[in-house]
């Protein structure tokens, strides 16, 4: 009994600092914690959140490791470990929320600045190479996007013929092909020239514009179409 209350009274503690500021003003040690109060409904948190950074180095370690390795800490189990894993993901779709909020759901993405933002989003939840596509109106407003392909930490494969074929069947009138670098550098290779060059003569057989292939790479980008590579 000694003990919950210890653990009560540090979880009240947490709160009231929380109110007090922000949660961006806290150690990350404490970030973590106030994270999983909300599913370690009891227990030691501040331990958990500690040996959770030891084993993967910070916050963005623990967020981006895969279930296997969070299950290998004491104190989370399955549930834990699917909450951690998934917050990513959760900020992306709050990213997109918010571009979707502030245009009244009319934003175009022929403006390389809300573009940028919207596939930032994309990428949140991976530190391995991932590649998407969106399928544009005439308007430029999106139809949807899906995932064509997932990689490794350091290449991905482009299926061009799937790409085409899923435009195809959307009804688009323009494409954006966009992949991530996990290294950080958002210079293009000489596959993702090819591939770029490859998708831009098939959809042009079938009358879609490919409007840009956009590499993204930490908080940087590439964009194709404004170094006019293709």
């Amino acid at each position: 009994m000694k003990s919950n209350n210890t653990h009560d009274g540090h979880r009240i503690r947490m709160r009231e600092k929380l109110e007090s500021g922000n949660l961006a003003d806290l150690p990350e040690h404490e970030q973590l914690e106030i994270l999983l109060f909300s599913v370690i409904p009891r227990g030691n948190t501040n331990e958990i959140a500690h040996e959770l950074l030891r084993k993967f180095g910070s916050i963005y370690g623990v967020l981006s490791a895969d279930i296997s390795s969070l299950l290998e800490v004491d104190g989370i189990g399955a549930r834990v470990a699917d909450f951690l894993h998934n917050l990513p993901a959760v900020l992306g779709v709050v990213m997109r929320s918010k571009i979707s909020y502030e245009t009244d759901n009319k934003f175009l993405l022929n403006d390389i600045n809300t573009l940028k933002d919207y596939l930032f989003s994309l990428f949140s939840d991976t530190v391995s190479e991932r590649a998407y596509i969106l399928f544009l109106n005439k308007g430029f407003r999106l139809i949807k996007f899906e995932k064509i392909s997932d990689g490794s930490l350091e290449q991905v494969y482009i299926d061009i013929s799937k790409a085409v074929r899923r435009a195809i069947l959307n009804n688009a009138a323009y494409v954006v092909l966009t992949h991530n670098h996990p290294s950080g550098s958002v210079m293009p290779s000489d596959a993702d020239i090819s591939s770029t060059r490859e998708l831009d003569e098939a959809l042009n057989t079938v009358g879609i514009g490919l409007l840009d292939h956009i590499i993204i790479g930490g908080d940087s980008y590439y964009s194709f179409r404004e170094s006019r590579h293709y």
